[in-house]
């Protein structure tokens, strides 16, 4: 209960901080207006001096025509030409048709970049072995499971194949601690009721995605498949001469916020199947949930 608790304290704080990222505004934006200039939030809208924007109401429509005179990292300042605009008027370049730019997905996100993230992932761990005691003539038998919460580092590199597929491959650090308490002495050689074990790993994988976006906002599902290879063990639970390469299948799903056309943040929950799962070892199971920071290039 307590790694279950301390899970879901994590991910509220992960939800926190994504949402303070997310807080600005999905589309460039109309701050001030004064003596026919106005000032423009870009919010990621490529602009430069000369360019032409409509603002658009709420309504979707247009109410004034503005021309570019300045552009400072992610503002503008821009000259009325025509018309009224108002304070928190989207932006709309001239010639777009402003119900289809609406969701900004075909101009914000790109497709045809390649994607580089560093993410952090909070996992919790469960493995079940099948234990006996040493009690004669025939030994009892119990399954222990022994559980934790671990903590992963990795690097991802996206390929895009087209505007909704993608392939990810990544690479990274995995530690895994997990502890759990048998009835009867069965771990470390019959000595002991604490049963545990603490392995670290270099993991490689790869995932197909599908990816579906909106706003700012990509929203993906996909699967592949990953492998471990122990770096460090040690266990009173389990052979360690049987603590060899892992082999998983993976199951995932996430979302991609940009925070502009060359920056996003990744969120992503992740669930790992293993094929090394045997009759002594009968569950090994990876749950994770991952944010990082993202560059397109």
């Amino acid at each position: 209960m307590n790694t279950l608790n301390r899970m879901s304290n994590s991910i509220a704080l992960l939800l926190i901080t994504f949402m303070f990222f997310c807080s600005p505004l999905f589309a460039g934006t109309v701050q001030q207006i004064k003596n026919g200039k106005v000032l423009l939030s870009l919010e990621g809208t490529p602009a430069q001096a000369g360019d032409q924007f409509f603002t658009v109401d709420e309504n979707n429509k247009k109410n004034a025509l503005i021309q570019i005179t300045a552009v400072k990292a992610d503002r503008a300042v821009g000259k009325i030409i025509k018309g009224t605009p108002l304070q928190n008027n989207t932006i709309l370049a001239k010639g777009a048709n402003p119900v289809a730019a609406a969701p900004k997905e075909a101009t914000f996100i790109r497709h045809d970049l390649t994607k580089l993230s560093f993410n952090l992932e909070y996992s919790m761990d469960l493995i079940s072995t099948l234990q006996q005691d040493d009690t004669n003539p025939t030994p009892l038998k119990e399954t222990v499971d022994m559980k934790g919460s671990n903590i992963g580092l990795n690097v991802a590199l996206g390929f895009p194949l087209g505007k909704n597929f993608s392939v990810q491959g990544f690479a990274g650090y995995e530690m895994l601690k997990v502890t759990g308490t048998a009835l009867r002495l069965v771990c470390e050689g019959k000595t002991t009721r604490d049963c545990n074990a603490n392995i670290s790993y270099l993991t490689v994988g790869a995932l197909a995605r599908f990816n579906y976006a909106a706003d700012h906002f990509e929203f993906w599902v996909g699967s592949g498949v990953g492998f471990k290879q122990p770096l460090s063990k040690k266990s009173t639970a389990l052979t360690l001469e049987n603590i060899s390469l892992g082999n998983t299948l993976i199951v995932a799903l996430g979302v991609d916020y940009h925070l502009s056309n060359t920056k996003f943040i990744p969120i992503s929950f992740e669930y790992h199947k293993s094929f090394n799962e045997s009759e002594t070892v009968p569950i090994i199971s990876h749950m994770g949930l991952q944010v990082g920071f993202g560059i397109l290039y």
